[in-house]
């Protein structure tokens, strides 16, 4: 009998279960979608914070120094390139570093151009400087990371299985570790992109095809990289583990459910991105707008939740598993 009511709690994590499961929390409790669409409100209607100043000057030196270097074959290229940094810097908003990664709260329009409003041509407040960008940047940053800890600590209180309240104290603990991780994670990107970044150079001097295929490679193997750790916020919100073993258990987690786990993260991004093609459709200076961010927000949110959720039961599941295991190895000994 007791082995019965063990079996009968020691299930793996299921795909639709746990998306069924995330997006009823998040509909249970709607205020979480707040996060999202408080951020994206901001980003829609509210100032820009721009570079345009800051940058100009400074890139225009850059091409000219290049168009002179250059032969004439390259002029055309550079020329387009120059009009094509010019739009990005007319319609960029570094507001949009509030959507920190991988702890943030989630926004539809932080990728996106920012255009006017329905209210109108927005407020443009000009950052005099690189220096005063590169000190705004990290500045948002790291609110936004603090944004984002509050958001993931709210919906991690309810995908637990219990009411849990909240403590103040653990939202500090927890800020203090996605920060950390956050900018471990920003220092190993670097430290990668760095020597990638001259391999594929030096690989498209040679042979420009060959330079594809090796960006090809090399992006599939970031995502290989970075893959067993996509549940470390999860150990610290959820678990409140610190940072090293939340890796470890991310690390732990991917390798003992992998082809489920990887289908699970798959579905996740295809669900998010393809429907951010829905909510993006009516044009940003129309009220339509409105129903892409909230709707994104519950997505969203749901989405947050439902992985929340499959950790929950995975790890569960993974540690139940592992003490059976090692009860059956010291039983045959």
């Amino acid at each position: 009998m007791e082995q019965k009511t063990e079996t009968a709690t020691a299930q793996p994590p299921r795909l639709v279960s746990s998306l069924g499961a995330g997006f009823n929390t998040v509909a249970n409790s709607l205020y979480l979608i707040l996060f999202p669409v408080i951020l994206d409100l901001f980003l829609w209607v509210g100032p820009r914070l721009s570079l345009k100043q800051a940058m100009e000057t400074l890139l225009s030196n850059t091409f000219v120094t290049l168009q002179e270097m250059g032969s004439p074959e390259m002029l055309e290229i550079l020329t387009t390139t120059e009009k094509t940094w010019q739009t990005i810097l007319q319609y960029f908003n570094l507001f949009s570093s509030l959507r920190s990664f991988p702890i943030g709260v989630g926004s539809l329009l932080a990728g996106q151009p920012a255009g006017d409003s329905p209210l109108g041509a927005r407020a443009v407040i000009e950052l005099p400087s690189l220096s005063a960008a590169v000190g705004w940047w990290a500045a948002l940053a790291v609110v936004g990371v603090i944004l984002g800890s509050v958001y993931f600590s709210e919906v991690a209180r309810f995908c637990t299985g219990e009411q849990t309240p909240f403590s103040f104290k653990n939202l500090q603990w927890q800020t203090f570790h996605s920060l950390a991780f956050s900018i471990g994670l920003v220092v190993l990107i670097v430290l990668v992109s760095f020597p990638v970044s001259i391999m594929v150079s030096i690989i498209g001097m040679i042979n420009a095809t060959f330079a594809q295929i090796a960006i090809f490679a090399i992006i599939f193997f970031v995502l290989w990289l970075l893959l067993p750790l996509f549940f470390v916020p999860h150990g610290i919100f959820l678990r409140k583990l610190n940072i090293l073993k939340s890796i470890l258990n991310s690390v732990r987690l991917v390798r003992f459910v992998l082809p489920s786990t990887s289908l699970f993260i798959l579905v996740i991004v295809l669900l998010s991105q393809g429907m951010n093609l829905i909510w993006l459709i009516p044009p940003v200076d129309s009220w339509m707008t409105l129903v892409g961010i909230l709707g994104h927000a519950f997505v969203t949110t749901g989405l947050l939740a439902a992985s929340y959720i499959y950790y929950r039961d995975g790890s569960q599941w993974m540690e139940e598993s592992i003490q059976r295991l090692m009860q059956q190895r010291s039983q045959k000994a």
